[in-house]
């Protein structure tokens, strides 16, 4: 079994990759760099002997890097038996690459271009989308968010992120695919993500971190969907079982909306 897991090099992703090389699973880390996604996989090797482990870097906000990414993924690894999506990134200025917000591109071009081009190699294999609870902060879905030199926050560029995700998600169910996919909402978690925020959310997460879980957490949930009997296509979970999702992301309008949207933004930058 080969899972090929992105955002590995730290947090939820290696914990993930972690975990189900100790399961046995082959495992194939996407990292930002050579060096940091090379460190991961030392990392996973030194804790799963039995597993195979191998790297890609990949800069996932830069379209041709994900292209390549899906081509080299593809000629070594002709079949895999799931994909788990957790790179994420929350800058505190509107950063831009190639004239794209860089947390749209990392955190939903790249998910829905990484999706459409291995799901033929994911035939009988499954997808999990990291998402957050946050999607119901960020309210209806507007594309404005995501123009250059919008003011938007980061925090709410990120909640917009997370709620394209389930959007996307459910979106998809009304065309044709191939492996079926399931979202998750990781819950509160200890992760790098918000390393660089700055005034009161900085100190909302330093205050809050004592309650916030271990990585492995969400790590084991996701290890236990990819082989549950009752995975189901579409289906949002949490830590627990069913997770709830906000009315902005129950709009099947928006969902319609958010995936026309997407397209146009992969075709008129080239993603595509």
């Amino acid at each position: 079994m080969t899972i090929l897991v992105t955002g590995a090099t730290s947090g939820i992703g290696l914990a993930a990759a972690t975990l189900l090389a100790r399961q046995g699973r082959d495992v194939v880390l996407v990292g930002r760099t050579e060096r940091t996604a090379s460190a991961a996989a030392a990392i996973v090797r030194a804790d799963a002997d039995a597993a195979t482990v191998s790297w890609h870097a990949a800069d996932l906000a830069c379209p041709d890097q994900v292209g390549t990414l899906a081509r080299r993924v593809s000629l070594e690894h002709p079949r895999l038996d799931g994909l788990v999506l957790c790179a994420a990134v929350s800058n505190p200025d509107q950063v831009t690459t190639e004239g794209i917000d860089t947390t749209l591109a990392v955190n939903h071009l790249a998910p829905v271009l990484l999706t459409r081009l291995l799901d033929q190699h994911l035939l009988g294999g499954r997808i999990m989308l990291v998402s957050s609870s946050r999607h119901g902060s960020a309210g209806p879905f507007d594309p404005e968010i995501f123009a250059l030199g919008s003011q938007a926050s980061a925090v709410h560029r990120y909640e917009a992120t997370k709620l394209l995700n389930l959007l996307f998600a459910s979106a998809r169910l009304r065309r044709p695919h191939g492996a079926p996919m399931e979202t998750i909402d990781p819950g509160f978690v200890r992760t790098g993500l918000g390393r660089n925020a700055r005034g009161a959310f900085r100190l909302l997460l330093t205050l809050t971190r004592p309650f916030q879980s271990s990585p492995q957490v969400p790590a084991q949930r996701i290890a236990d969907r990819l082989l549950a009997d009752d995975f189901q296509d579409g289906s949002h979970v949490g830590l627990n079982g069913a997770a709830q999702l906000a009315a902005n992301a129950r709009d099947e309008a928006a969902a319609e909306l958010a995936w026309e949207w997407t397209n146009d933004v992969l075709t008129r930058s080239k993603w595509e």
